[in-house]
């Protein structure tokens, strides 16, 4: 089943959450997040992005793998945001604000910044004392999502 959200088609496979269960993983985490990104959890809960590319400024380019559902599995994996999110703050390589929400092909995390939806790579292999385990993508989740572009785009990049 596809479904459009935000100018961009995603694919979802887990059940769908609703507001209530949004709000019991908002105060399990300690989150406050954003409007945008509610909604778009509303409406696709996991999934894939059929664009799935970001292309920095420095013409780096992040493909996203999964976006990580919540509470509901895609699969026997276990691949959830709360549990990703705990996870990674329980080993220490979670900035407070940060929430992660998707994976790139390298399992490293997209993430976004509960204060202000401000979208981050963090790459799951470095400390946070690494000067590179954390990387700016985008101002705001909703530029995120409708910014991503088709891998056929950006082939000479990759």
């Amino acid at each position: 089943m596809e479904k459009i959200v935000f100018g961009n088609a995603v694919r979802s496979s887990a059940d769908d959450v609703g507001p209530q269960e949004i709000k019991e993983l908002e105060c399990d985490l300690g989150v406050d997040l954003p409007d945008d990104f509610v909604s778009f959890y509303e409406t696709v809960n996991g999934g894939y992005f059929i664009k799935n590319c970001w292309k920095t400024s420095d013409d780096i380019v992040y493909i996203v793998g999964q976006i990580l559902p919540i509470k509901h599995s895609l699969s026997s994996s276990c691949m959830l945001l709360e549990n990703s999110f705990k996870t990674l703050r329980d080993k220490g390589m979670l900035p407070g604000g940060l929430v992660p929400f998707a994976v790139d092909l390298g399992g490293n995390y997209i993430c976004l910044r509960e204060s202000d939806g401000v979208v981050f790579w963090l790459d799951h292999e470095k400390t946070l004392a690494d000067d590179d385990s954390i990387v700016f993508l985008s101002g705001g989740f909703k530029d995120f999502v409708s910014g991503l572009l088709p891998e056929e785009e950006l082939e000479d990049y990759l």
